[in-house]
């Protein structure tokens, strides 16, 4: 393999990992300690490959090298959350390196969760709830924390990102937050709330 076959390969490799990276996340309870290591990952994770691709885009070879340099230190603060995530035991090794979302302790494919799920969501009080409820969750979740809907497109398998759209819009409690923006500035919102009822 030349030395363009391989730059390219390895950024597949490491977006796949950065794709990987996201939806483990997504698995993980929404508790304090696990929202910030949550956060590090994500960040650290998905610099890898951003910052590998960059480097292959360098100008020059110093630019090609400090580019490199930043792309290793992000995949070691990478390779740290994760020994910190298998020592706490939120995870073991091979569920981590393991190709599947859903697997049993040594990474292994579950092929059926529905008896699972169901107990699940009778524990939680969860009724009318679906499975691919989740797929909506999960963009949702996205989106509301500054993910592109490019990625989370491709995150989804979309081929049309109007299906993204329709999957990931944003909670109210988000779009008030959005609105109680304005009200900082200054600005009327009741204007906004009745456009029809404005004169002019």
């Amino acid at each position: 393999m030349d030395r363009k076959k391989f730059a390219k390969d390895l950024e597949k490799r490491t977006k796949c990992f950065a794709v990987n990276i996201l939806r483990w996340s997504m698995t993980l309870p929404n508790t304090p300690e696990r929202r910030v290591v949550r956060a590090q990952i994500i960040k650290a994770g998905t610099s890898v490959g951003a910052n590998y691709r960059e480097a292959n885009r360098a100008i020059s070879k110093a630019d090609f090298r400090n580019k490199i340099k930043i792309c290793e230190g992000e995949a070691s603060e990478t390779q740290y959350w994760l020994e910190i995530i298998a020592d706490v035991e939120w995870n073991s090794w091979d569920q981590l390196k393991s190709e599947y979302v859903f697997c049993d302790s040594q990474g292994r494919r579950f092929y059926e969760v529905k008896r699972s799920f169901a107990s699940a969501c009778k524990k939680a009080g969860l009724e009318d709830f679906r499975f691919h409820d989740l797929r909506h969750t999960f963009a949702s979740h996205l989106v509301m924390n500054g993910v592109s809907l490019k990625a989370v497109q491709e995150l989804l398998g979309h081929a049309d990102i109007k299906m993204t759209m329709r999957y990931s819009h944003l909670s109210q409690a988000h779009l008030k937050e959005a609105v109680a923006v304005l009200d900082k500035l200054g600005i009327d919102t009741k204007l906004t709330q009745n456009p029809s009822k404005t004169k002019g």
